[in-house]
């Protein structure tokens, strides 16, 4: 079993709630804006009630989800395709 530091469980926190907010966002009337560009202008947005939309976020999710257990890049080593779930 992986030991997790207190640094994992944080991040891992931080982004459920991410993902919440960007899933509650069309019910609760917040916009939703899609940038490739993270930093002052993400706070800038907040200020507007915005949630913002981080592509390579969102598109790792499905990929890190569907990864199998314990698995990792670095497990694999660099440069090394991975294969998907399915084989």
């Amino acid at each position: 079993m992986i030991q997790k530091e207190a640094s994992m469980e944080a991040q891992k926190a931080m982004l459920a709630g991410y993902f919440t907010r960007l899933a509650a966002a069309p019910e609760a009337g917040r916009p939703v804006v899609y940038t490739f560009v993270p930093g002052n202008l993400v706070e800038l947005l907040g200020v507007f009630d915005a949630v913002p939309v981080y592509p390579e976020i969102n598109a790792c999710s499905p990929g890190c989800a569907s990864a199998p257990t314990g698995s990792s890049a670095r497990q694999s080593g660099p440069g090394t395709p991975r294969t998907s779930a399915a084989t």
